[in-house]
């Protein structure tokens, strides 16, 4: 089972594309400025305002002037670019989605939670079990204790955080391959919709498979109801990126000019003809599901024969269009 819409990397922006003296494009007559975007600079002054397909956007605050349509529970209706303008790019106001990056910058604001804690903690008793004992006072057995759970924490996320930040350059890599080895298949995942007409993301992350098995997906799936007749249905969701994303994950050494040797197939659109299909059909397909539980059968990786997923996916994976 699989997914699919992207995050990319853009190094050279400013924060919210304000503009620095002598870094303004490519002479006066260029027309274009932060995130691929066009230029007004009879709004509010040069370098202020762009426009977009899907968008105004003020890059002194960051934001948007309209509220988003994709709606996101986690976020204000006018945040742009998931709050990261230097990580994500959005030519058209649309979404794209490097999970690896967003795990990275997750991780980074942890590491940063943690060093502050265990600074603050030395500062007040010392980094010494003798020096805790002098200074702690009574309680200073918790606090030595809390103390080297905080520092355990700390070189793990440490850890993550190098860990994140090597995936999400690779993830980017294969994104940025995936949208010229198959465009079409790229840009039908990249927009589509659930059932009730909804963007739907697509977070990508690199993981090395087991097993063969070169990709995988995390999605559970939301009840929702229709406003007027109440009828009930399903929408995509996540439980690290929330409702309307889907979790993915494929091999690093995915190949996506060619077919990958242990699975015979275009492994990535193999995932992406996954996704499209319970995507498109989420209340068909859990109430698929449903019926194997209550069987007591194996879903199988969404491949039984007579799984809809696994037959697109299948589709899907045969080709590279």
């Amino acid at each position: 089972m699989h997914s699919t819409n992207f995050h990319f990397y853009n190094n050279k922006n400013y924060l919210y594309s304000k503009p620095v003296k002598g870094l303004q494009g490519c002479g006066v007559g260029y027309g274009f400025a932060f995130n691929g975007q066009e230029k007004d600079d009879e709004v509010s002054g040069v370098g202020n305002t762009m426009t977009a397909e899907f968008w105004e956007y003020d890059a002194r605050l960051g934001r948007r002037w309209n509220v988003d349509p994709i709606v996101k529970p986690w976020e204000s209706g006018y945040a742009t670019l998931a709050n990261s303008p230097i990580i994500f790019i959005d030519p058209k106001g649309l979404d794209v989605i490097n999970g690896d990056a967003i795990r990275r910058d997750r991780s980074a604001n942890k590491v940063k939670d943690l060093e502050t804690k265990v600074k603050s903690t030395e500062n007040q008793y010392g980094t010494s079990k003798k020096e805790f004992k002098i200074n702690g006072g009574e309680n200073w057995r918790k606090s030595w204790k809390q103390y080297k759970v905080d520092k355990k924490d700390l070189k793990s996320e440490q850890g993550w955080f190098i860990e994140y930040s090597t995936r999400a350059v690779k993830t980017q890599e294969i994104i940025d391959k995936w949208k010229i080895s198959s465009p079409k298949i790229f840009e039908e995942v990249n927009n589509a919709t659930n059932e009730r007409g909804q963007k739907v993301n697509f977070v990508l992350g690199v993981k090395n498979g087991e097993n063969g098995v070169w990709g995988s997906n995390e999605v559970n799936f939301t009840k929702v109801f229709q406003d007027q007749a109440m009828l009930s249905n399903y929408i995509p969701t996540s439980v690290e990126f929330g409702d309307n994303n889907v979790t993915i994950f494929i091999d690093p050494k995915v190949r996506l000019f060619t077919q990958d040797p242990e699975t015979g197939q275009f492994s990535l659109n193999h995932e992406g003809g996954h996704f499209l299909y319970w995507t498109k059909f989420t209340s068909l397909y859990n109430s698929y599901i449903n019926s194997l539980s209550r069987g007591k059968f194996d879903l199988n990786g969404g491949h039984n024969p007579d799984d809809q997923s696994g037959i697109k996916a299948i589709e899907y994976g045969d080709c590279n269009e």
